[in-house]
């Protein structure tokens, strides 16, 4: 072979690496896995507590870095898990399977179905909704669940709780019906408040507030809702179907999907990635400072949450991002471009987290927002930065739980956010 030949081929081999004009790259970390079982979802109960569901019952626990098989008391195919904290969790699965965690142990809990549950989610400990397929809908409310009257044929793989809005996803071959929301509790099909038309299938939803969401599904589709419509996502580039979307803020997401698919999202951009696997993937998570995906024959992948320069920050115990910092206009902050930033001390916090607003021009009020992994908005309030004290004010953490959060300051027309830790 000539040496221009051996050229050619080098550039023509980079070349397949670019993207988008972005290079792929490979960092993500194959982790420790006890099974080889299909793995089917993945969620946070709290800080460095992490659960995964999968096949034949499968049951895993991530604490101290390491995963864990746990005793399960069911060999029936999981694909769902949502945890309120660490001692209120719940999964569903085939043939109707509905497991409580309590805190100890997972155990069977009644089940009006013996239709295959897909996805589960809570509102408070006393409310909350799965769905599945044959378009299954059920509800859970003081202690019991009930099934719903059928409003679709097709099958539902998605139920997202926000702001007093149910939404469900799924679909049917040939039928449009893949997107619908419910304002509280849905009981018959004339309360349907919206839906999307489309011959998709939608597998995932998920929600960081009322005007902002993703879904993602077959075939090889990324929906963005702005609050008022479901649109395509621009951005989107060639990719397998898509199982799984998880976002942690405006700027930060990852969807993941067929064939070892990995897609992440940052500030308004979608790159595809090398995952090193053509298993597929079913679950995507982003917590304690890492992106986690999840899938067949006992798949889990990690990768360290990259900030703004690139970099991450790493202690010796869990990483967690410096700063995350974004803005509307989507502009790399500079000398010449007076950009707020945070600065949250300590971190990890207890009782208290202080904020410090580096960058301030002007005396505008601002707005925060506490936003959980999950999305739910659990705190907003307005503050003055006129005659503010070193330009930093108090926030409580007592009331809340041993976890990550996002915390998110507007001022003017800047937004900037960042992940604090709780840990009592």
């Amino acid at each position: 072979m000539s040496e221009m030949n051996r050229y050619l081929r080098i550039l023509l081999l980079f070349s397949c690496l670019n993207i988008g004009g972005k290079i792929v790259h490979s960092q993500w970390h194959v982790e420790n896995s006890p099974t080889i079982c299909n793995l089917n979802a993945i969620t946070s109960a709290g800080f460095n507590d992490l659960w995964i569901v999968g096949d034949f019952g499968t049951i895993l626990h991530k604490k101290d870095d390491s995963w864990h098989a746990v005793s399960s008391p069911t060999l029936e195919n999981l694909y769902g898990v949502f945890f309120l904290s660490k001692n209120q969790g719940w999964a569903v699965g085939a043939k109707g399977t509905i497991l409580r965690y309590n805190g100890e142990a997972w155990e069977k809990y009644d089940s009006p179905v013996k239709s295959d549950l897909t996805s589960v989610s809570f509102i408070d400990k006393e409310n909350g909704a799965a769905v599945g397929k044959s378009g299954t809908i059920i509800i859970y409310e003081s202690g019991t669940w009930s099934l719903k009257p059928n409003i679709q044929r097709g099958d539902f793989y998605s139920v997202f709780y926000t702001d007093n809005n149910y939404w469900f996803g799924g679909g049917l071959e040939c039928v449009n019906f893949p997107i619908f929301k419910f304002k509280g509790t849905p009981t018959k099909k004339s309360e349907i408040t919206e839906n999307y038309q489309s011959l998709a299938t939608i597998k995932s939803i998920h929600f960081l507030n009322a005007s902002n969401g993703w879904a993602v599904g077959s075939p090889s589709i990324i929906l963005h809702y702005n609050g008022s419509s479901w649109q395509k996502d621009s951005d989107s580039k060639n990719f397998s179907s898509l199982n799984s979307v998880f976002f942690l803020n405006d700027s930060s997401g990852l969807a993941v999907g067929m064939k070892g698919t990995l897609l992440r999202y940052y500030k308004n951009s979608w790159t595809k990635e090398q995952s090193g696997t053509d298993k597929h993937l079913k679950g995507a998570l982003i917590v304690d400072g890492r992106f986690y995906a999840v899938g067949n024959n006992g798949t889990i992948l990690s990768d360290f949450f990259n900030v703004t320069t690139g970099n991450s920050f790493i202690t010796q115990s869990t990483p967690i991002p410096v700063q995350d910092i974004s803005n509307n206009n989507s502009k790399e902050p500079s000398p010449e471009f007076d950009s707020i930033r945070l600065s949250l001390s300590p971190n990890p916090c207890n009782e208290f987290v202080e904020i410090k607003i580096i960058g301030i021009t002007g005396q505008k009020p601002g707005l925060i927002s506490i936003t959980d992994m999950k999305g739910q908005l659990l705190l907003q309030k307005e503050i003055k930065t006129e005659g503010m004290k070193d330009n930093s004010t108090i926030l409580r953490t007592d009331d809340f739980m041993s976890s990550t959060y996002v915390l998110k300051l507007s001022i003017g027309e800047q937004t900037v956010s960042q992940m604090f830790i709780v840990k009592h």
